[in-house]
């Protein structure tokens, strides 16, 4: 992705998060493999701002034999709730939220306000309480139920993946996530420029005969002429 030019890179991880191993997903990415690849530094920080103290101590409560790598720098705060029934263990959370944000906490630089939270739920069902509650209350809230970033069409999400093969003609990734969405087959050669990428665009929405293909293919070349233009 990063192509041939482009090689003021910093990659930040924590080796100790491979959550994903099943999924192939291993620290050697980061440690191994980025270091190789662009001849990078290695920074090490010893102070662990990713888990609190009070929140570590509960885990331990839990699992013994849980620990933490790095010296936990934060103190943090960490509170079991528990509610009568769903809709009074609602209620006793947003009003810690508005004790929080009327008290503020020591962690937390300057006041505490709704963007400071984040409400978890197992399920999206589990928070349907809250989110009454927060709407009673006049509180400003925002609800995902997607790992995913989220666009307003389909139609943006894929001109969005075709801009990004446009800027870099290397890209596989995204070109094959484009030729998933539209159902063809990756061509025999991959494009090597930009003009490539826009006539293979052009080409792959001729096939589909998608109005909205063929909308993306245009808006590409659009963007090609004016970046042309203006080089």
């Amino acid at each position: 992705m990063a192509g041939d030019s482009l090689r003021n890179i910093m990659m930040v991880g924590d080796p100790n998060q491979s959550i994903y191993g099943f999924n192939t997903s291993s620290p050697k990415y980061l440690t191994d493999d980025f270091k190789a690849d662009f001849n990078a530094a290695q920074i090490r920080l010893e102070e662990n701002y990713r888990s609190s103290r009070a929140v570590v101590r509960v885990a331990q409560s839990l699992d013994s034999t849980y620990t933490v790598a790095g010296q936990l720098a934060v103190e943090g705060y960490a509170r079991k709730i528990v509610g009568d029934d769903e809709a009074n263990e609602a209620t006793r959370v947003v009003d810690e939220m508005t004790r929080l944000m009327s008290t503020g906490h020591p962690d937390i630089e300057g006041p505490v306000t709704p963007t400071s939270f984040a409400i978890l739920g197992r399920t999206r069902y589990t928070l349907i309480g809250i989110e009454r509650q927060l709407k009673d209350r006049g509180l400003p809230y925002f609800k995902r139920l997607s790992v995913t970033h989220e666009n307003e069409s389909d139609l943006v999400d894929e001109f969005q993946l075709a801009l990004r093969v446009l800027a870099n003609p290397k890209d596989g990734v995204h070109l094959g996530a484009l030729l998933k969405r539209w159902n063809l087959s990756r061509p025999a050669a991959p494009p090597a420029d930009a003009v490539q990428v826009m006539r293979q665009v052009q080409s792959m929405a001729a096939l589909k005969k998608s109005p909205g293909c063929v909308a993306i293919a245009d808006a590409l070349a659009a963007v090609y002429a004016k970046r042309e233009w203006h080089s």
